[in-house]
């Protein structure tokens, strides 16, 4: 390749990766794949990466940090977003530090939250307990052995460890026990006591 070739082509690379980059970020992997398969040569990809990463454009850092902050809220434990930058080329380093980061400016904290009794570490304490309520409340209440099997799987696939999930579902059953014993007296005052809905609730959670 001539000189002439090489610029040609670098110029090239660098309007691929531009469009590559224009909607989000990604990770050096990303990009070299991408460019490889268009079919740039190893040193134009090194070369035009070198110059993205010099013009800020391109960061493992800022994509592993937005990435676990991102899926911390979605719900996911630190070893499926380790796992997951690992695959994307993060270093495994890097992405546990951005891991237990996200988890800890989460609200990942060693109890405390709202009458939580300790937590594991690595456990986002109230976020995660509140979107199990929400998603099993009703099993809970009727079935909490059913209840407890569906959302421990629905934990597990999203990487939190079990001494996590044992964790979260065990403070989640407490507060759905706990809102029935407060709530029984004034259901019974008004006739239909919590046993005479939740087959409903039950019926339409394994329609699902």
């Amino acid at each position: 390749m001539t000189p002439e070739e090489r610029a040609a082509d670098t110029g090239l690379a660098r309007e691929k990766a531009l469009t590559f980059l224009e909607y989000r970020d990604r990770t050096r992997r990303e990009v070299q794949l991408r460019l490889r398969r268009y079919g740039f040569e190893a040193e134009v990809i090194s070369e035009v990466c070198g110059w993205l990463e010099g013009m800020d454009l391109l960061n493992d850092r800022r994509f592993a940090e937005r990435y676990a902050a991102e899926k911390v809220a979605a719900g996911w434990g630190a070893r499926r977003i380790v796992s997951e930058l690992g695959r994307k080329g993060v270093d495994r380093s890097l992405a546990s530090r951005a891991a237990s980061t996200a988890l800890r400016e989460e609200g990942a904290a060693p109890g405390g939250a709202r009458g939580l009794s300790a937590a594991p570490p690595g456990v986002m304490a109230a976020g995660l307990v509140d979107m199990v309520v929400r998603r099993f409340g009703p099993l809970l209440a009727s079935d909490p052995q059913k209840a407890t099997r569906r959302a421990a799987d629905f934990l597990a696939r999203r990487g939190h460890e079990w001494s996590a999930i044992d964790w979260v579902v065990g403070e989640a059953r407490r507060r759905v026990a706990g809102a029935q014993d407060a709530e029984g007296p004034a259901q019974n005052a008004e006739g239909p006591d919590l046993g005479d809905h939740i087959p409903d609730q039950d019926h339409a959670e394994d329609a699902e």
